[in-house]
């Protein structure tokens, strides 16, 4: 598993973005490039890590697809193009294709060329998991050892629990991200944000200033101003225009 990330994050997303999206609900044999669907921590590893290091190595990289739906990947099964017929793990957003280009922007069609080479050890050095050569620009958040364990965690998730978060001191994960972006949003009385713009919303790292914030938000919503953010606060917030469970 990428380091950091946990099932429970996965079917949250599952449930909070997914399979609210428009390409799940259409189930189309069309391939997908929307960002958004994958899985925050593992998008942000891929994106901002890997591809950059890519890059500073003279790597050139082409993202492809993220999301894919049960229809596309029964095709790429009855061609003969992947070994799984359904719910592989582009389905959970836990998986990016990435191709390398050629110093003319064509894409490389062998795996064993020396650009995948070079991307593929960058990936492993981030935690990143990969198949075999054959397909050498796919990147997963989840080893293949784990990957019928995160099936069965997700068929047997309850919808219900993904929108049933609570943050508090100490959380880590990406609604946190989320949090952290409404309070930067949200003005109080005084026309200030309950939270500067100096903190990364990428450091999901629930520390004392969110939690002063959020206390802050509460005391001058009426709210028990407790630091903790459950169901009112959530409900505030997205009342206030910003659903930090997505």
């Amino acid at each position: 598993m990428l380091p950091g990330l946990t099932f429970m994050e996965i079917a949250e997303h599952f449930f909070n973005m997914i399979k609210v999206s428009d390409e799940y609900k259409k189930n189309q044999a069309t391939p997908c490039n929307k960002e958004d669907l994958l899985v925050p921590k593992f998008k942000d590893v891929v994106k901002d890590k890997l591809i950059a290091e890519c890059a500073k190595q003279g790597v050139k990289i082409l993202p492809r697809e993220t999301f894919r739906t049960n229809a596309l990947q029964l095709h790429y099964y009855n061609t003969g193009a992947s070994k799984i017929k359904k719910n592989g793990m582009h389905h959970y957003g836990v998986a990016w294709d990435l191709l390398c280009l050629d110093n003319n922007g064509k894409v490389i069609d062998n795996g064993s060329d020396k650009s995948y080479i070079t991307m593929r050890k960058i990936a492993e050095g981030f935690g990143i998991h990969l198949l075999g050569l054959w397909d050498a620009g796919h990147m997963q958040a989840v080893a293949t050892s784990e990957q019928n364990s995160l099936r069965n965690f997700v068929a047997n998730y309850k919808s219900g629990e993904a929108g049933s978060i609570t943050l508090s001191f100490g959380t880590e994960n990406h609604y946190v991200g989320n949090l952290k972006v409404a309070l930067q949003a949200i003005k109080d009385k005084n026309g200030k944000p309950y939270l500067s713009d100096e903190y990364d919303p990428k450091n999901y790292f629930f520390g004392s200033d969110t939690e002063e914030a959020v206390k802050a938000l509460q005391t001058d919503n009426n709210l028990e101003s407790d630091g903790v953010v459950g169901k009112n606060t959530i409900n505030l917030l997205t009342n206030l225009g910003h659903d930090i469970r997505k």
